[in-house]
C-alpha cells in the first residue's frame, strides 16, 4: 500500500511512517498541504492521511483542491487536535473520515486506518 502522509509535526509524522513501514507500506512524506497536494498530482496513492493546521496549505484547503482534481481519488483521512473546522465539515468535502488527535492516540489513528 502506498500511503501519502501530510503533518508539519515531524515527531508524529516520523511515528506514523515507521508503523506504516513496519506492515510494509511505502510512505512519501511531506510537511504541508501544498507539497502533498504536489505530490498527489503526480504520484497514485491508496490512501491519504492529512493534518488541518499546516502552513502553507491547511487541509481543508488540501481537501477541496483534491475533491476538485480529475482523478481517481484514494481514501483521504484528516486528522487534527484542534481546529476551526468540524468533522462535518471535512466529510461534507468528501473526506473519508476524520480522527480527533486529542482523543485518540496515534496507535488508535493507526488501527482505525488498517481497518480501511
Amino acid at each position: 500500500m502506498k500511503v501519502l502522509l501530510i503533518e508539519d509535526d515531524s515527531e508524529l509524522r516520523e511515528l506514523l511512517k515507521e508503523q506504516f513501514n513496519e506492515i510494509g507500506c511505502i510512505v512519501s512524506e511531506v510537511s504541508n498541504g501544498r507539497d502533498g497536494f504536489n505530490l498527489l498530482t503526480l504520484e497514485n496513492f491508496d490512501l491519504v492521511l492529512s493534518d488541518v493546521d499546516m502552513p502553507k496549505m491547511d487541509g481543508m484547503e488540501f481537501l477541496k483542491k483534491a475533491m476538485n482534481l480529475n482523478i481517481n481519488l484514494p481514501p483521504i483521512y484528516i486528522m487534527s487536535a484542534s481546529s476551526s473546522y468540524s468533522k462535518n465539515d471535512f466529510l461534507s468535502e468528501g473526506a473519508s473520515g476524520y480522527f480527533d488527535k486529542s482523543e485518540q492516540i496515534v496507535s488508535e489513528i493507526f488501527e482505525d486506518l488498517l481497518k480501511v
